[in-house]
Parts: structure tokens; C-alpha cells; sequence
């Protein structure tokens, strides 16, 4: 018997409507951004299959840049040639900690008068990890680190037990500033405001899933 449903097969796939997409991204953009769009995406194109990893920033360019990822996102580009960026969000980072420490009721501070307070923070690959490191470098003190933990959540818990404070994206404090009885205080260091960017090569085509997903998160901006 004729299969009448393998041309239909192969339009779709030509299409885009199947297919295997490796993203590379940092963790504020996985935390904060990615979920939403990537369950709207499902939705509409079940037959493409999303891969996706946390990495920082210079990992991420350099995958992109050999083809171990389709695209990536990224928060600053490092210096490789054949790559392009499109803005894709705003993240703005902001000090977690217990509505009754003494600088809970400021509208925003500076890094520098935070540093030498016991430190909740994500873990020694993290993207954020590595601009807190040298942002401290750069201000010319040291972190007085307590303890790394893996994600923003856990990182919030444990400023609810009153182990330290800590610096996460506003967006990822959102569901725990009321569960857990949290106050956020912005950071005015001109760092602390972020630039994410969607990050592929210059030269030749995104595949076609690739390229539905990768237009998916252009509207979604």
C-alpha cells in the first residue's frame, strides 16, 4: 500500500516543523526568559526538539562560533570574528536579603558597600559568578563568599534563613520576594543593568527549526 503521509513529512521538515535546535544560554536568560518562550514554541511546533545548556557568555560565542550551537545568548560578546548579536532583553541584577537588615529600606546601592557582607551565590561557572568575581576585582575588594549554591531559588532560600545576601536578576526574585518574606534592593553600578543579545554566526543560514526558533524569541522581545 502507497504511504501518502511521507510527502507531508518532508514538507514539514523542510519547513522547520521538525527538527533538533542547540541553544547555548546564560543562566539569567534560561531563569527569567527562556521558559515562557520556549513552552509558546512548543506549543506551536511540537516536532522541533530544543537543546538547551547553561554556560557563560565566552563559552557560549565560542560554541557558536564553531557550530557546536545554533545560537546562543549571551550578555557581553566576547572578541570573535563571524559573529553577529541582536538585542534580545534587559536583566537587571538587584541585592536579595531579610526585610529586617538594616539596608532593606534603601531605593538602591552600590556594590561596594555590599561586598564585605556574607555572600549567597550561584555556582563558580555561572555567568554570574564570573561578573560578581570581577566586578570585585575591579572595585579593588574581595567577595566575602558564604557559600555557592546551583540556582536563584535556592540561592533565595538561603538568604531566608539569614545565612547572607545575595545578587540575583530582579525577574528570578519575583516568586520568592512573598513566599519567602524577601526585600530587593536594587544595585546602581552601571553593570548591574544588562544587555542580553541573541547571538549567531554572520555568515550563512541558520536550518530551518533553527531559524523558527531563533524568530520565535525575536517577537517575543
Amino acid at each position: 500500500m502507497r504511504c501518502w503521509c511521507a510527502p507531508d513529512e518532508m514538507r514539514r521538515h523542510a519547513s522547520g516543523a521538525r527538527g533538533y535546535v542547540r541553544v547555548f544560554a546564560n543562566i539569567s536568560a534560561i531563569v527569567e526568559f527562556l521558559p515562557g518562550a520556549l513552552a509558546s514554541f512548543a506549543a506551536s511546533h511540537p516536532d522541533v526538539h530544543v537543546h538547551l545548556e547553561e554556560h557563560v557568555s565566552s563559552v557560549i560565542a565560542a560554541a557558536v562560533a564553531d557550530n557546536s550551537a545554533d545560537f546562543g545568548i549571551v550578555s557581553e560578546l566576547p572578541v570573535i570574528a563571524g559573529l553577529a548579536t541582536v538585542p534580545f532583553r534587559n536583566d537587571e541584577l538587584v541585592m536579595v536579603l531579610q526585610p529586617e537588615h538594616a539596608l532593606a529600606k534603601r531605593e538602591s546601592i552600590s556594590f561596594a558597600e555590599i561586598a564585605a557582607l556574607p555572600f549567597i551565590g550561584l555556582h563558580a561557572g555561572s555567568s554570574l559568578h564570573h561578573l560578581l568575581t570581577r566586578a570585585s576585582v575591579e572595585a579593588g575588594t574581595a567577595l566575602n563568599w558564604r557559600m555557592h549554591v546551583t540556582s536563584f531559588d535556592a540561592a533565595c532560600a538561603m538568604v531566608a534563613a539569614g545565612l547572607g545576601v545575595s545578587i540575583v536578576p530582579r525577574a528570578a526574585t519575583t516568586p520568592y520576594i512573598r513566599s519567602l518574606s524577601l526585600a530587593a534592593v536594587p544595585l546602581n553600578d552601571a553593570w548591574a543593568a544588562r544587555q542580553l543579545f541573541l547571538c549567531l554566526r554572520s555568515t550563512g543560514e541558520l536550518h530551518s527549526a533553527a531559524r523558527l526558533l531563533f524568530d520565535h524569541l525575536r517577537a517575543a522581545v
